[in-house]
């Protein structure tokens, strides 16, 4: 989001029901720009591919300590004037899920996995149109949003039987 004072993450802290602006290194959020999880840590993805650009990338960033902004690090930068078009996700370990073109084809395009170190690409054999594709995080949780904090510790009090 952009704002007076600039680019923010907004975030809201579900214990507290509070919204918080959270704001982003200077200069990133004029193109494609996602949040993501990395290591347990926020992140954002900064697809720098838009048609005007020569140089297309995306650099991805780290905020080291929730909250604060000047913790935010640039992890690395990945060069989309390749086959990969653009960085769609983060995996847990490290790789990251980008959209390749198959064989230069126009229309043909899939989700592979990238590993940034060896710069070796996997392909999923997942198949569509450019842009067509998206990814967002998922996190197991026990938490019930539709009922008290405390409703699943005296649920299971409730449930507990005399043995006999």
């Amino acid at each position: 989001m952009d704002d007076a004072n600039g680019p923010f993450v907004l975030s809201f802290d579900l214990g507290d029901e509070v919204f918080r602006m959270i704001s982003v290194p200077n200069g990133i959020f004029r193109d494609d720009v996602q949040t993501s999880v990395h290591g347990g840590l926020l992140s954002l993805l900064c697809n720098h591919n838009n048609w005007f650009r020569t140089n297309k990338s995306c650099s991805i960033w780290v905020m080291k300590e929730y909250g604060v902004v000047d913790s935010w690090t640039k992890l690395f930068t990945v060069d989309l004037n390749g086959e990969i078009r653009r960085v769609l996700g983060l995996r847990k370990s490290g790789h990251m899920l980008v959209e390749v073109n198959v064989a230069n084809q126009r229309h043909d395009w899939e989700v592979s996995s990238y590993d940034p170190e060896s710069q070796q690409v996997e392909n999923f054999r997942i198949c569509g149109r450019a842009y067509d594709f998206h990814v967002d995080n998922y996190m197991e949780s026990l938490v019930m949003l539709d009922k008290p904090n405390d409703a699943v510790s005296r649920r299971g009090v409730s449930r507990k039987r005399k043995c006999r």
